[in-house]
């Protein structure tokens, strides 16, 4: 075989690789990336679960809910948001839902939670806020964070697709790159495959394969890997009886330090003046942004709470005001929260350290529902179109 007649078989295997990416996709379904009922991620965007969805799915989920009149409610966050704890119509955002019917019926809440998902959630915000104007948006706030910026390894793929196509106008972007330098192989890589995802649908393609013909691991309540087929999978969590944590107690342990370190974070964030906070929030969410966003912090199960700490524990309540006031003073920022005081959250609204159990999740669904109904945007809204038929 001479060099030319090798060279042009490259070139026929090139163009056919390109015609196979960018017509064969097109005799595949999509992937059911989204339950029918909850609009909750059905297979997590991670490594684990060897499952990736492409910005595409979450896109073309808002752009049907736009298109039937409706107006989506966007929920993004961490499991303890996608709703680990509880199942079907019992998690949060099916109730929050059903609450919210009775503000506005074309209120259609979709929930883009992911485990891990609280850092992936300002880059999914500040992208779908440009491209859905009508969109409302409730994400989690986790103060301990220190900010946004932090590029979660398990949504490196996701993030990379909206550097590519945001840039410098995605705020997360821009704080990203000042914050956490594109330096690892996988970082690298995650922004190629991104790149061949914005060309060709390389991921939904990808997904589609494994929808039909290998399927995906879950986990049985007993926590024993189980390989489902996606076309018969449904949206689900552990429910509260086979979550029980608390017998480990290593794990109780491990969850006590974290609840300690946390708890020194929240001394440092409530000792903020007001221009530090000010300051803060101007930078992570810029005024234009907050007019349709409601930001929510849930706090963690008084059970793993450090009570051979006294002074700590004396002065939580201190912290937590605190922190209120100084957020009630940032303007136009919409802000709430879920605590342990008399009518929050108790142990009983836990399976673990962060996520809830049912009765958590319903004081969760009314608190968000109470918290959106009080936003100046829905009031206007409500005001223009009158009461609910």
């Amino acid at each position: 075989m001479t060099w030319l007649t090798v060279r042009r078989l490259k070139l026929l295997m090139l163009a056919l690789g390109l015609v196979m990416g960018t017509q064969v996709p097109r005799l595949f379904p999509p992937p059911p990336v989204f339950s029918e009922h909850l609009g909750r991620i059905n297979h997590l965007q991670s490594c684990e679960r060897a499952y990736f969805a492409s910005l595409r799915a979450f896109t073309h989920t808002l752009d049907g809910i736009v298109a039937a009149g409706r107006v989506p409610v966007v929920a993004i966050g961490d499991s303890t948001f996608r709703g680990t704890g509880a199942d079907g119509a019992n998690v949060w955002t099916a109730r929050l839902q059903r609450e919210l019917q009775t503000l506005d019926p074309a209120y259609q809440v979709v929930n883009f939670s992911q485990n891990g998902g609280d850092l992936i959630a300002p880059f999914l915000f500040f992208h779908f806020h440009k491209l859905f104007p009508t969109a409302l948006f409730v994400m989690q706030w986790n103060y301990s964070n220190g900010g946004i910026g932090i590029r979660h390894p398990s949504h490196l793929w996701l993030s990379s697709e909206i550097m590519l196509r945001d840039g410098d106008a995605n705020p997360a972007v821009r704080l990203a790159l000042r914050k956490v330098p594109i330096e690892t192989d996988q970082e690298w890589l995650s922004l190629v495959m991104a790149g061949l995802n914005i060309a060709v649908p390389y991921l939904d393609f990808g997904n589609a394969i494994r929808y039909w013909a290998l399927g995906t691991p879950s986990v049985s309540a007993r926590r024993n890997p189980v390989i489902t087929p996606l076309s018969r999978a449904e949206s689900h969590d552990l429910e509260e009886d086979h979550f029980t944590p608390r017998t480990d107690p290593q794990y109780n342990d491990k969850m006590h330090e974290i609840y300690a370190g946390i708890l020194k974070v929240l001394g440092r964030v409530s000792a903020w003046t007001p221009e530090q906070t000010r300051t803060f929030f101007d930078t992570q969410l810029p005024a234009e942004y907050r007019d349709r966003l409601l930001l929510v912090t849930v706090d963690l199960n008084p059970y793993y709470a450090p009570v051979e700490d006294p002074a700590a524990m004396a002065d939580r309540p201190r912290r937590w005001q605190a922190l209120r006031q100084r957020l009630a003073e940032v303007p136009g920022l919409n802000w709430t929260s879920l605590i342990h005081e008399p009518g929050g959250l108790s142990v009983d609204d836990f399976v673990d350290l962060g996520h809830l159990s049912v009765p958590g999740q319903v004081l969760l669904a009314r608190t968000v529902a109470a918290g959106l109904a009080a936003m100046p945007a829905v009031r206007a809204r409500l005001e223009t179109r009158g009461p609910p038929s």
